[in-house]
């Protein structure tokens, strides 16, 4: 396991930090994502928190509610997405929900989403328009989700 990993590609104009990267049983990378915040709450998406009240994300992901959950989802593809560019191999993305009222850490399974055509179509025509870091209400008002940290 390796921590605070760097990732970024120059040509996508995209960065950020992997909380965590791990092996798995193939030797394959699984991402890790420490989230400390109370609204994911189990692995069904429609029993969060935050899901009853979510507004839907703006093009390309109108078809998507703007949860913690999907914001992670897009951010833990969008960091995949950059290590594939150099071959590396991203079988897993996990977050952990570490949530002081919860009595045990919550692990979610994110979906693979980067071989989506909405995904692929945003990620490359995607370029000058992300914002590395910025607050949460960023992703649910920009034209287009933008990465944060």
């Amino acid at each position: 396991i390796k921590s605070e990993v760097r990732v970024g590609n120059k040509e996508l104009g995209i960065c950020g930090t992997i909380d965590a990267v791990a092996l798995d049983e193939n030797g394959d990378l699984v991402l890790i994502d420490w989230k400390c915040t109370n609204s994911i709450i189990s692995t069904n998406p429609q029993t969060d928190k935050d899901f009853p009240r979510a507004r839907m994300f703006n093009k390309p992901f109108q078809k998507m509610k703007a949860t913690k959950r999907n914001i992670y989802k897009l951010q833990l593809n969008t960091y995949a997405y950059i290590l594939e560019l150099y071959n590396v191999k991203v079988s897993k993305l996990i977050v952990v929900q570490c949530y002081h009222q919860l009595s045990e850490p919550v692990v979610i399974q994110l979906e693979n989403i980067r071989d989506d055509p909405v995904f692929q179509n945003w990620i490359r025509g995607n370029k000058k328009e992300v914002k590395v870091d910025g607050p949460m209400d960023d992703w649910i008002q920009a034209s287009r989700p933008v990465i944060t940290e």
